[in-house]
């Protein structure tokens, strides 16, 4: 069995569809990450059915962290050309989102913190 460990960016909002004869959920995630020590993206198509599914679908935003965890089965097939074609679909079976935080501006956190401290009596 193939697994796989992805830490990357999603570059849109999950995609909702269902899959097989009983609607099982299904979210499809786009993800973006980078190799340490590269300047190269690479991109992947990650699927995620069932409870989780919901919670990712109910959760998750264009620009949120993910950390996914799952399967890999590589698919070959033969084109009406004649040309061999290879996919590696992931399946996502643990997902962990951190929400993107928008740039704020950083005076208006300071002040938002403080706090006067009020004697005791």
């Amino acid at each position: 069995m193939l697994q796989f460990t992805l830490t990357g960016r999603l570059t849109a909002d999950p995609e909702h569809r269902t899959y097989g004869d009983d609607n099982t959920p299904m979210a499809r995630l786009r993800v973006a990450s980078n190799q340490p020590g590269s300047e190269r993206t690479d991109f992947f198509d990650v699927a995620v059915f069932g409870d989780n599914a919901l919670g990712v679908l109910a959760d998750a935003h264009k620009g949120d962290k993910v950390q996914l965890a799952g399967n890999a089965r590589q698919n070959t097939w033969t084109t009406d050309d004649g040309e061999t074609r290879d996919r590696i679909n992931l399946t996502a079976r643990r997902v962990e989102l951190t929400p993107h935080q928008p740039a704020t501006d950083t005076a208006a956190p300071a002040a938002a913190h403080t706090a006067t401290a009020t004697p005791a009596r």
